[in-house]
């Protein structure tokens, strides 16, 4: 009888489990919903770059923070000269006049921008959403342009101060120690290398596509053989220096 509730409560344990197991969504931004867009400021001309939306509408599924305070409207194809004195969130979409360079794929692409100030008092904005990682995923993928940092459960999966990408770049990251795990991923600005040294004042980036991605068995084949060729040729150089060696103390 014991055996049989034991069994039951495992059971339930398991089905609670899953219950709170959540994938994650809009990943791509294609969600995004211009219900609740309105001028930000009524009393200007509407120029129709200078639009504002709630976090819910605009990025369903993310939360948005400027350091640790909590943001709930964000821009909708926020023009760059409002970024320059305010720094901002935004939504970009294939409408927006700066499309070329702020839609990166598909219709929607959200832009993090930091504006131009006293280093030190800035707080750099961020996303982040808690889901499931695929069991069987290898590597976190995403399309940006500019400085990013993406994060797992508060860890930092690049370095900052490095140079901005300023062509759309497609980044892989091996994120399989956290295959099957339920966890917080976000993004947020990073500092970015001047001739002055890292500075997060003025950094910005687009970003778009991130999915957690299956590598292909034909990957694996690959690292396999790469390793083992690097592995002979290791070995190979290693018995060179030894018969060189024991020439060298051979008696003449």
């Amino acid at each position: 009888m014991k055996t049989k509730h034991l069994l039951n409560l495992i059971c339930l344990m398991v089905l609670s489990l899953r219950v709170f197991a959540a994938s994650f969504e809009n990943l791509d931004f294609e969600q995004a919903s211009t219900n609740s867009v309105h001028l930000r400021n009524p009393g200007r001309t509407p120029s129709g770059f200078d639009l504002l939306g709630s976090v819910t509408d605009l990025l369903p599924g993310w939360q948005v923070l400027q350091g640790t305070n909590p943001v709930t409207e964000i821009g909708f194809n926020l023009a760059d000269v409002v970024f320059s004195e305010e720094g901002g969130v935004t939504v970009n979409d294939t409408n927006s006049i700066f499309a070329l360079a702020s839609v990166l794929e598909g219709k929607f692409s959200l832009e993090l921008n930091m504006k131009n100030g006293p280093d030190s008092k800035l707080e750099p904005f961020s996303i982040s959403q808690r889901g499931d990682i695929p069991a069987d995923a290898g590597f976190l993928s995403y399309v940006y342009r500019g400085n990013v940092v993406p994060s797992i459960n508060g860890i930092d999966l690049v370095p900052e101060g490095l140079f901005p990408e300023f062509s759309p770049k497609t980044e892989y990251i091996d994120i399989s120690q956290f295959a099957g795990e339920n966890v917080k991923l976000g993004f947020r600005n990073a500092r970015f290398m001047t001739t002055g040294g890292p500075v997060l004042s003025g950094s910005r980036f687009v970003i778009d596509d991130i999915a957690f991605v299956v590598p292909e068995p034909g990957t694996f084949t690959l690292l396999s053989m790469g390793a083992a060729i690097l592995g002979g040729a290791a070995l190979l150089r290693r018995k060179a220096t030894s018969r060189h060696r024991q020439a060298g103390n051979r008696p003449k």
